[in-house]
């Protein structure tokens, strides 16, 4: 017969039995001699009771060990491994709390609740944010939801105890790998089979978003649900104002894409998407509608040369321009954010080259131009900022003026420039004389004989743009109507304009915000305060989600910095509980061969008590040691 610890831990404070053992024998009381004139004149005493006094203070010792002993066996919670039924181990509940469990399946949640006990008995209860033993069926509807998955359950729980794991076992959350031997019983909670339709994806119908300009709001709508949506419908809301989509019918996995007209009047305007499908924990989905911040545009350029894009930008409320030199656009990239107009590139080191990369992959725009005098190695520091893309680039030698086609109008690029741009039939628009050519990107002009001119290519979460012949003066392209609204629609383009909202995900969120002073912290308020982990990078916010979350934690949220506000966030749930596929029950016996799918809930108090009477015992010990010891100290006292 072995015996297994349920919280080993504790087995280190018996160590603590070395302090009374140091008490007793090192540091004792010494006699002292006190001086006297004469003991001849006193009469002799015999000395009695000496020996039992030293038998006194051992039992004592001995007293006081076992009582340490017996108290730290108790709390790590030993059990014997022996032939009986396992039934009579404590057993532990353990209860997968995510948000769309909690929420999504509530009815047969609380239903579940109410057949553990017929009185309000005590249970040792594990959820994914921790362990209560003090849980009580009433409380059962009390239970947060919490993001920690239960891939780390064996690891968690008190081991070697028979498991009682509740759940609706969605697909969308893998399942833990259960060690061999270990008792398991599987209590599946299903909820009818229903449709729920889940914002996807939101974005707009334009690069640059404006004040009372009206645009397009796109939604992409999904159906997680177990049954195919019928007659279902999105109602946007922004403040008291409603629109409502068409119907929607909407198999399982399908997803539609519906639009909404919008104009934003304010610099920030609180919007809410609204299904109405069954599943309602999660039918509004929240956001934030702002108008495009203005584009920051830097143009690059070696000492001495002439400025030809100042006209493009400075006079357009909606950009920021200025001229810089290199060596300041690398010491001060980190806080530089927007679209880069880069010549004399040709002679960049490979460190350079290499920063400029790293700029560009964190979601800016960079546009590269020529110049006649193009060498080799120019060529090669092009090429590390595709990081292994198959986009090879080559030099032209004595090319003649070659004319360019007129650009194609269905490309994306084009659509706010050309259909307000009158061009003329002819084929020949203008002439350059190129010294680059490659293969990939994406061709926004060509010259007749079907090589690039201009082409725009994705690096990492960035935009980058490369012509293939100089821009100088005499270039037509710079006296040309279209020079000034594409470079505009490059720099609009390099930073992608997205709807604001956060997800709750294990991994946390990034806020912009102001930089901390001393030890000021972000709070987010909403009905109540959170304060989250979080830590300064030096350019943004990098915070946590708490451990539980509540039904009423999706929202709009305050953010203040040391009690000023800072901006407002959109929350909502992720989109893993909002999927309502689960696993079968003959799936689950599948991956589970081990477990128990009988549904009998064991929980009697005649089970619960059996498995704790070693644990009790050895509390029941340890007291009586303790006041034994008292009782001794009283009576050699008196």
């Amino acid at each position: 017969m072995n015996v297994s610890f349920g919280q080993p831990e504790f087995l280190w404070g018996i160590l603590t039995v070395l302090w009374p053992i140091f008490l007793h024998l090192f540091h004792r009381k010494q006699s002292a001699p006190i001086p006297f004139s004469d003991l001849r004149f006193l009469k002799t005493m015999p000395l009695q009771g000496k020996g039992f006094r030293s038998l006194r203070r051992w039992i004592l010792l001995i007293l006081r060990m076992l009582a340490l002993i017996f108290l730290f066996l108790g709390l790590s919670e030993p059990h014997w491994n022996g032939p009986q039924d396992p039934a009579s181990q404590s057993p532990v509940l353990f209860v997968d709390n995510h948000a769309g469990f909690i929420q999504g399946r509530r009815a047969e949640f609380l239903d579940l609740g109410k057949k553990l006990f017929p009185s309000p008995k005590k249970l040792f209860l594990f959820t994914n944010e921790g362990q209560e033993p003090t849980f009580s069926s009433e409380n059962w509807s009390q239970i947060p939801s919490a993001k920690n998955p239960s891939h780390s359950l064996f690891k968690r729980i008190p081991k070697d105890r028979p498991l009682v794991w509740v759940s609706d076992f969605l697909k969308s959350r893998a399942l833990p790998k259960i060690p061999k031997g270990s008792q398991i019983q599987i209590q599946r909670i299903t909820g009818p089979e229903t449709d729920n339709l889940r914002i996807d994806s939101l974005w707009y119908s334009q690069s640059f978003i404006r004040k009372n300009e009206a645009f397009q709001l796109f939604v992409r709508v999904k159906n997680l649900g177990t049954k195919a949506a019928k007659r279902r419908h999105i109602s946007l809301q922004l403040g008291d104002f409603t629109l409502n989509s068409s119907e929607i019918d909407l198999g399982v996995q399908a997803f539609v894409d519906i639009s909404f007209p919008v104009s934003i009047t304010q610099d920030e305007v609180q919007a809410k998407l609204i299904s109405n499908d069954p599943c309602e924990f999660d039918n509004t989905f929240y956001f934030i509608l702002r108008p495009s911040k203005k584009r920051q545009v830097y143009r690059i350029i070696p000492p001495g040369e002439l400025d030809l894009f100042s006209s493009v930008f400075e006079k357009d409320a909606a950009f920021d321009y200025r001229t810089i030199f290199l060596n300041k656009f690398l010491l001060e990239q980190k806080q530089l954010h927007g679209f880069a107009m880069m010549e004399g590139w040709e002679t960049w080191t490979p460190e350079t080259w290499t920063s400029v990369a790293t700029w560009l992959r964190q979601g800016n725009g960079l546009v590269l131009i020529p110049k006649k005098a193009l060498k080799k190695e120019g060529i090669v520091g092009v090429g590390q900022l595709f990081s292994g893309q198959n986009n090879s680039f080559h030099l032209l030698n004595s090319m003649p003026l070659m004319p360019i086609r007129k650009p194609e109008k269905k490309l994306e690029f084009f659509q706010g420039i050309v259909q307000s741009k009158s061009f003329s039939e002819v084929w020949e628009m203008f002439s350059a004389q190129p010294v680059l050519s490659w293969q990939g990107g994406k061709t926004l002009f060509a010259f007749g004989n079907q090589m690039p001119f201009l082409s725009q290519f994705s690096v990492g979460n960035g935009q980058l743009f490369i012509f293939a012949a100089p821009l100088t003066r005499e270039v037509e392209f710079t006296r040309h109507g279209l020079f000034l609204p594409v470079f505009q629609e490059m720099a609009i383009q390099s930073v992608q304009e997205s709807v604001g909202f956060l997800s709750w995900e294990k991994s946390g969120f990034n806020l912009s915000a102001p930089a901390p002073r001393g030890d000021q912290v972000l709070t987010f308020q909403k009905e109540q305060t959170w304060i989250p982990e979080q830590s300064w990078t030096g350019l943004y916010w990098k915070c946590t989600w708490p451990t539980a979350v509540g039904a009423h934690f999706p929202g709009f949220y305050q953010v203040f910095l040391a009690g000023k506000k800072s901006g407002t966030i959109a929350v909502n749930y992720p989109k893993s509980v909002s999927a309502r596929a689960t696993y079968l029950e003959a799936e689950l016996k599948a991956l589970m061969p081990q477990a128990d799918f009988s549904g009998d809930l064991n929980f009697n108090q005649e089970n619960m008590n059996s498995g704790n009477g070693l644990i009790r015992s050895l509390f029941l010990l340890s007291l009586v040691c303790f006041l034994a010891e008292m009782a001794l100290l009283f009576w050699a006292k008196n």
